[in-house]
């Protein structure tokens, strides 16, 4: 059977802070780029999160990789 293995991929982005923006603001202001995530397609997929606050400043990335067997 396939099995996907994920972390939990808010823990990459729940200890952000900004001196203005509280952190729901933060939450939902998350971006994601790289590659589209497939649970049915076995392989190694890599995204890249980070967030931009509400004066335009970019947070510093966080890389997640993702396996699915």
């Amino acid at each position: 059977s396939e099995m996907c293995k994920e972390t939990d991929r808010i823990s990459y982005v729940e200890s952000v802070t900004d001196d203005k923006d509280s952190k729901e603001t933060l939450y939902k202001r998350i971006e994601i780029s790289g590659d589209t995530f497939d649970k049915d397609t076995p392989g190694t997929y890599e995204q890249t999160y980070y967030i931009v606050d509400t004066d335009g400043n970019r947070s510093n990335e966080a890389k997640l990789t993702i396996v699915v067997q």
